[in-house]
């Protein structure tokens, strides 16, 4: 299996395998499936490229529109994942995912967490430059939304670190005067 150096990785030495990367979307794929000309893609992608064309994006041939999914990959793929989280950034990122940053800035808690729920990925992808969506419920939420997202993090998705959580919180709380022990807020 061919690797290919990863620019999120310089010093690291991790290398995501070739077998990962979507040949429509150039990333590693979140959800990967078998298409009908032998090649595995990104399903958005190659539904979305189905939609346009009945041809394979590889060879060019007709193309069937039935997607088997390869969750012998995914499984791969998630494995390597949890082992080199400093890769995340690379990782798929659904064009569904853009409305995330504003539903946090406009406090739409409930939109946020189905989006979370179909794509639980992107809850420590950067969403914008420099900011993952813990970064930004953490400088735009409220507390009930951090403390939802805390939550629902834990069982939905993986990799993000101590570090990476207590700094946001600390300048969360700094910024805001507000402390850890005011009523009806629990300290995990």
């Amino acid at each position: 299996m061919e690797a290919k150096p990863s620019p999120a990785a310089d010093g690291g030495g991790s290398s995501v395998p070739n077998s990962f990367i979507c040949p429509i979307s150039l990333q590693i794929m979140l959800d990967p499936v078998f298409a009908s000309d032998g090649y595995t893609y990104e399903r958005t992608e190659i539904e979305k490229h189905l939609a346009k064309s009945k041809t394979s994006p590889m060879t060019r041939e007709p193309l069937d529109a039935k997607l088997v999914p390869n969750r012998t990959l995914k499984s791969d793929i998630i494995a390597f994942m949890e082992k080199h989280p400093e890769l995340s950034d690379e990782w798929y990122f659904p064009p569904a995912c853009s409305t995330a940053p504003s539903l946090v800035r406009e406090q739409r808690w409930s939109e946020l967490q189905a989006l979370l729920a179909e794509h639980p990925s992107i809850a420590n992808k950067t969403v914008e430059p420099s900011y993952t969506l813990f970064h930004l419920i953490c400088q735009y939420g409220s507390l009930p939304m951090l403390a939802s997202f805390l939550e629902l993090y834990k069982v939905s998705a993986r990799g993000l670190s101590l570090s990476s959580t207590l700094t946001p919180l600390r300048m969360m709380f700094s910024s805001r005067n507000a402390s850890l022990h005011q009523p009806g807020i629990q300290c995990f």
